[in-house]
């Protein structure tokens, strides 16, 4: 992730000034490559959102891609590199908080139908613990300590807590 526009223009067979035409920093290169890395994860979602399957089925398929996301080290260095741009470059923080936004509502539509118990501000609260959980799943994942002994059942674990803090009813 250490790349130079320099060492993107040659890759793409482009002049750096002609890079630098579109693409004026590394920040707007990373940003034009995330956009459709968000894209693509919402349109998942929205799939699953559409689907016929059940709010539990929907939560568990969500859960196991983000597990299977994590898992990715390319992936998640991808990821990683754009929330640290985020913490210094303005367009990429109002990405980030669009992105988290959409996913926090999506996520606390999901729950409100897995539970209709849970009211839209419940719902909100949980939807953020399960997206905290998973950023959390990924610096683990993502690094040597998924070889640990202390992972073993690790993922059924996750989804017994998903399952008990959405609180589904069956």
């Amino acid at each position: 992730m250490a790349f130079s526009l320099r060492a993107v223009a040659l890759r793409a067979g482009i002049s750096v000034s002609n890079l630098q035409y579109y693409f004026p920093t590394r920040s707007a290169v990373l940003r034009a490559v995330m956009l459709p890395a968000i894209d693509t994860y919402f349109d998942a979602l929205k799939r699953a959102l559409q689907s016929n399957a059940s709010p539990r089925a929907t939560i568990d398929a969500i859960l196991h891609q983000s597990v299977q996301d994590a898992k990715d080290s390319e992936y998640i260095s991808l990821w990683w590199h754009f929330f640290s741009f985020a913490s210094t470059d303005p367009e990429c923080a109002q990405m980030r908080n669009d992105w988290y936004d959409t996913l926090t509502s999506q996520v606390a539509d999901l729950i409100h139908a897995a539970n209709p118990a849970r009211g839209a501000a419940e719902s909100a609260h949980i939807a953020v613990l399960l997206i905290s959980m998973l950023d959390g799943v990924t610096f683990h994942l993502g690094t040597v300590r998924s070889s640990r002994a202390y992972m073993r059942k690790f993922e059924a674990k996750l989804f017994e807590i998903a399952h008990t803090l959405v609180g589904e009813t069956r």
